[in-house]
């Protein structure tokens, strides 16, 4: 489950790059599309977004507004943009959907429902790689990292949460020998593929295909 993230922070002035890596033991993925828009929150009760479009929002660069960082090449306190990639994968990843979210503004917080589209074979992880995220920043000037062949992934387990933040169930979805089977408490029955494409998803447990081959 070890992958490493890798986080730069740019300053905006003069271009110098702070950069950190750092391990995790799962991917937390934001699954609104817009950044302090209120209005989604509505909207994304009944829409469906795709678990590449949360992922392309991972590692979109994210400007830090008015809260100015101290930059060592300029020596002085800059605005800078923070951007994060994965410089490794884990032979098994898992993303945490972030559907309970706070408004401060509100005081309130709440459960997103929107529906998550994600693949059950073939998710390439390539373009989230910090090689990729630093070529298309910078172009053929870049220095590839961890250039990797195996980076498609198949899901193998999946768990889900029904009811609100103050009480909900937990249910889970496995797949062994080529079948899908849904846990549910001390209750195992077999489903299909259309099933498990239509739950609402919080945990997804993806298998890298070449070096965790599923059993």
């Amino acid at each position: 489950f070890g992958s490493v993230i890798r986080s730069d922070l740019t300053c905006s002035e003069c271009g110098y790059a702070s950069t950190t890596h750092d391990p995790c033991l799962d991917v937390s993925l934001e699954v609104q599309k817009g950044a302090h828009m209120e209005h989604w929150q509505q909207s994304l009760r009944c829409e469906s977004v795709t678990l590449e479009e949360c992922l392309q929002r991972y590692i979109r660069p994210e400007q830090l507004g008015a809260q100015n960082l101290f930059c060592r090449r300029c020596n002085a306190h800059r605005k800078m943009a923070k951007q994060l990639s994965l410089r490794t994968l884990a032979p098994v990843i898992c993303f945490h959907l972030k559907r309970f979210e706070h408004s401060a503004v509100r005081q309130h917080s709440s459960k997103i429902d929107a529906h998550i589209n994600f693949p059950l074979e073939d998710l390439d992880m390539q373009p989230y790689l910090s090689s990729s995220v630093l070529r298309e920043r910078f172009g053929n000037r870049s220095i590839a990292l961890d250039e990797r062949r195996d980076a498609k992934y198949t899901l193998f387990g999946v768990v889900t949460h029904s009811g609100e933040l103050e009480g909900g169930h937990y249910r889970a979805f496995v797949k062994h020998g080529g079948e899908w089977f849904k846990v549910d408490d001390s209750v195992v029955e077999r489903v299909d593929e259309a099933t498990v494409r239509s739950v609402q998803a919080y945990l997804l447990f993806y298998a890298n295909t070449l070096t965790a081959p599923l059993p």
